[in-house]
């Protein structure tokens, strides 16, 4: 395969930028964790709880993480008052969380924190960039899932 040299070196740039910028948003969810006293993983799960209808062991499957690991971070949440876990009314196997005020409060200063560097870096571009962004994103996700996809 014949490979223009020029565009070789533009993927390469943009496949290093791409990691690059993973890492700044890993970096930064870390440290919005950490500005509440939480670990990342302790605020996804707040954030899943908070905003639909949270069960352990789909939380685990879509994160590829262990229903263990879940359970632990789940009872780490308990003891730091943050969450409430409860009986179903109509299934006493199932179990419903929810959050504490704490925990509650916990996220809204998540959200002011989240909202404030969306502010700061993302309002600074024009409607057409981050639409273009976003079209190209779609794009290269469809491009990397229909990869994967032929790999299995």
């Amino acid at each position: 395969m014949n490979i223009n040299s020029k565009k070789t070196e533009l993927t390469y740039n943009a496949i290093n930028s791409l990691n690059r910028l993973f890492e700044i948003v890993q970096k930064r969810r870390a440290a919005i964790a950490a500005e509440v006293g939480l670990t990342d993983m302790q605020w996804q799960v707040l954030e899943e709880i908070s905003t639909e209808h949270f069960m352990p062991s789909l939380f685990a499957t879509k994160r590829k993480s262990s229903r263990a690991a879940v359970s632990k971070i789940l009872k780490q949440l308990t003891d730091k008052g943050l969450l409430d876990v409860a009986l179903n009314s109509q299934d006493a196997r199932v179990r419903e969380f929810f959050l504490t005020s704490d925990g509650e409060n916990i996220m809204k200063k998540i959200r002011a924190s989240r909202e404030d560097a969306i502010l700061e870096i993302w309002m600074n571009y024009s409607e057409q960039q981050l639409m273009d962004f976003c079209e190209f994103n779609e794009d290269l996700i469809g491009s990397m899932e229909s990869y994967l996809s032929k790999e299995k």
